[in-house]
């Protein structure tokens, strides 16, 4: 589903927008390989405590970040992530070192029938954007 891939890729953006440390960087990779597409969005911000981990797919989980000057969203958005990529039959792994950054990888299996085709014009889809990234 189109739909929810385009908003789990702009809700994973708009986390290593929000966390990223001041003049870091942003790398998203789509690896295109055999049987799997793999998105990849990598950042060079504060990073996720290794003991806060095994949390963050969890719904209105937050993690407190000294470096962050005012609150930013609700922790429902990766719990939604991760319900939008099962629903996918995906998966998503993320490593992050607090301190460097964080990579999240978003895997799906390469579909065997024909690919939807997309049919989006560019303000709907500029909409959408300007929507997942209002609180940034």
């Amino acid at each position: 589903d189109i739909d929810f891939i385009e908003r789990i890729i702009l809700n994973v953006l708009s986390n290593a927008i929000k966390y990223n440390s001041e003049n870091g960087s942003i790398f998203v990779n789509i690896i295109d390989e055999e049987n799997k597409v793999i998105i990849e969005i990598i950042d060079t911000g504060f990073g996720i405590p290794g003991n806060k981990l095994n949390k963050l797919f969890n719904r209105f989980e937050r993690f407190d970040n000294n470096n962050l000057s005012h609150e930013e969203g609700t922790g429902l958005g990766l719990n939604i992530v991760k319900q939008m990529v099962d629903a996918l039959k995906g998966d998503i792994k993320v490593v992050s070192k607090e301190g460097e950054g964080t990579t999240i990888r978003i895997i799906f299996d390469k579909q065997s029938k024909k690919e939807d085709q997309i049919t989006d014009t560019y303000d709907g889809m500029s909409r959408r954007v300007a929507l997942e990234l209002s609180d940034i």
